[in-house]
This record gives structure tokens, C-alpha cells and sequence, in this order.
């Protein structure tokens, strides 16, 4: 038997009522927490706004301060804004991080992921 999705994390979000772009870009970012994927390692990126050609286009910036190659439109990046599971970092308007509502809520999720929950939503496969 699953626990709730909220079961154990304070005030999280159900993974579920998330926008789907905007679950992928929070599981991204909150990989190290997953015991599946990472061992754990409790690293939590942030995601940065590059001006581009057409608009801006947000990169994840990893613990070293590289951007990934692969980017996101503002689409889901604004969703989790709205629901204040990302804000702008103080020091730098154009990086975001996950906040504590964020983190809980990621922890709720992969704790779910990590036991293989089939109520989970489906991964995107675009990449």
C-alpha cells in the first residue's frame, strides 16, 4: 500500500495537481532526492532564464554552475511560480530556486517514485 501523496511532508502540493511541464521541470530539479535515481545525494538545483533569439528560455544550473544544454520554455517555469514552488533568487532575479513548499512537495513525490507508486502520473518522454 502507497501513502498519500502528502502523507509525512507538511503542506505539500499533490503531485498530481501539478501542470504536467511543471512536474517535469520540479522532478529535474529535485532529482538528488530520489534513492532510485541519484543514491540520494540531496542536491537541488536551480533553473535560470537565458534571453534568446524568440524569448527567454530557462536552463537548469547544476551545483557546479553550468547550464544544461536542454531548455524550457516559460510556460512551466511560470506554473510553478504561481503555486510558489519556485522563486527568484534575491541575489540573481533571472535564477530561480525551489522553495521549502517545493522541496516538500518533491519529497512527497520521489518518496512515491522511489517505491514504484503506479497511481503516479507518467514521465514525459519529448527528450
Amino acid at each position: 500500500m502507497f501513502p498519500p501523496p502528502d502523507a509525512g511532508y507538511g503542506g505539500a502540493l499533490e503531485w498530481e495537481t501539478l501542470p504536467p511541464r511543471s512536474r517535469e521541470i520540479l522532478g529535474i530539479l529535485t532529482s538528488g532526492l530520489s534513492q532510485r535515481i541519484t543514491h540520494g545525494t540531496g542536491s537541488i538545483c536551480q533553473i535560470s532564464k537565458v534571453e534568446a533569439g524568440k524569448g527567454a528560455r530557462w536552463h537548469v544550473r547544476y551545483d557546479d554552475g553550468e547550464l544544461s544544454d536542454f531548455s524550457y520554455a516559460s510556460g512551466g517555469v511560470n506554473g510553478l511560480m504561481k503555486l510558489s514552488l519556485l522563486a527568484p533568487s534575491s541575489d540573481t532575479p533571472s535564477d530561480c530556486y525551489v522553495t521549502e513548499l517545493g522541496i516538500e512537495t518533491a519529497k512527497a513525490y520521489w518518496a512515491r517514485s522511489d517505491r514504484e507508486d503506479p497511481t503516479l502520473p507518467l514521465q514525459s518522454l519529448r527528450r
